[in-house]
C-alpha cells in the first residue's frame, strides 16, 4: 500500500505546485472559475476508474452545481474581462495557451488523485489496512514527494534552516496545519462511506458557504451573484439528492466473494440438523 499511495500523492504534491504557477498566470476570479470544472472533470475519471456510467440526472446536478459555483465567482470586472478586447499577438497567445494547459493539468492532478485514493480505499488492498494506516502512507509519500521536489528546486537546505522553521512555528500557523489534517481524515472517511461525486458536491457547496460565512465574520457584502449561486446550487443538491450515486457492494471489490458466499451458506446447511 505504500507503494501504491506513490501515485495519489504525487499527483497532490504537482497539484499543490502549480497552484503557484498558476495564481501567477490568473488573477483570483479568474483561476477558481476554471478550477470549477474540476466537477465535470470528476465524473468522467469516476466513470472510467469504476466503470460505473452517470445517469442524466446525475450529469444534470453537477453541470447545475458548476455553474452555481461560476456565478458566485463573477462580477462586472471579471465579465467586462472576459468579453473585453483580445490581444491576439502570437506570443500572447502561445503564453495563455501553456497557461491554460497548465490549468487542465492542474484539474487532471486534483481529480486523478481523489478518484484513485477513493480506489484505493475501497478495492482488495485498502480491505485489509486501517484507513488511519492508508492516511500515514499517503503522507509519508507526500513528504517524499515534496522533498524531491526542494532537491529539484535547490531549496532543501533553505527550507529547513532555523528562519524557515521558526516561520512554521507559530500559532495561526500550526492551527492551519492541524486544520487541513483533520480535513485530510475526514476526507478519506467520507470516500470510504460515500465517494467522489459527493465529495465534489461537497467542496463545490464550501464556496457558497465561505462567502456567506465572510458575510457573517468579516461583513464582506452578499451581492446578487451569490444569492443566484445559492438558489442554482440548491437546486443541484436536490436533484442530487432524488438520484445519488449510490456506493457498489463490497463484494464488487471481492472477485470470490460469490464463491465464499455459497461455500459458507452449504457449510451452514450441511450442520443444520433435519427437523
Amino acid at each position: 500500500m505504500l507503494v501504491l499511495y506513490m501515485v495519489p500523492a504525487f499527483l497532490f504534491c504537482l497539484y499543490n505546485n502549480l497552484v503557484f504557477t498558476n495564481l501567477a498566470a490568473f488573477d483570483q476570479t479568474t483561476f477558481y472559475i476554471f478550477m470549477q470544472i474540476r466537477l465535470l472533470f470528476t465524473g468522467n475519471v469516476f466513470q472510467i476508474m469504476f466503470k460505473r456510467y452517470l445517469s442524466e440526472m446525475q450529469w444534470y446536478s453537477l453541470c447545475l452545481v458548476t455553474l452555481g459555483c461560476v456565478v458566485q465567482k463573477l462580477d462586472y470586472a471579471t465579465i467586462s474581462k472576459l468579453f473585453g478586447p483580445v490581444d491576439l499577438s502570437i506570443q500572447n497567445v502561445f503564453y495563455n495557451s501553456i497557461s491554460f494547459l497548465l490549468i487542465v493539468v492542474q484539474l487532471s492532478c486534483s481529480v486523478c488523485a481523489g478518484v484513485y485514493n477513493e480506489y484505493l480505499i475501497k478495492g482488495n488492498s485498502g480491505k485489509n489496512v486501517h484507513l488511519m494506516v492508508q492516511n500515514v502512507y499517503m503522507c509519508l509519500d507526500s513528504i517524499f514527494w515534496n522533498t524531491v521536489v526542494l532537491s529539484y528546486q535547490g531549496q532543501l537546505i533553505t527550507a529547513f534552516s532555523m528562519p524557515s522553521l521558526a516561520s512554521i512555528a507559530q500559532t495561526l500557523v500550526i492551527l492551519i496545519i492541524v486544520n487541513n489534517a483533520c480535513a485530510g481524515i475526514i476526507t478519506s472517511m467520507f470516500l470510504m462511506n460515500l465517494n467522489s461525486i459527493a465529495k465534489a458536491f461537497a467542496s463545490a457547496i464550501e464556496i457558497v458557504f465561505t462567502a456567506m460565512l465572510s458575510y457573517l465574520l468579516f461583513d464582506i457584502p452578499i451581492y446578487v451573484n451569490t444569492v443566484i449561486s445559492v438558489m442554482i446550487s440548491s437546486y443541484a443538491i436536490v436533484v442530487y439528492a432524488k438520484n445519488p450515486v449510490k456506493n457498489p457492494p463490497v463484494k464488487s471489490y471481492l472477485p470470490n466473494a460469490d464463491k465464499r458466499d455459497t461455500s459458507l451458506k452449504e457449510k451452514l446447511l450441511e450442520n443444520t440438523p433435519s427437523v
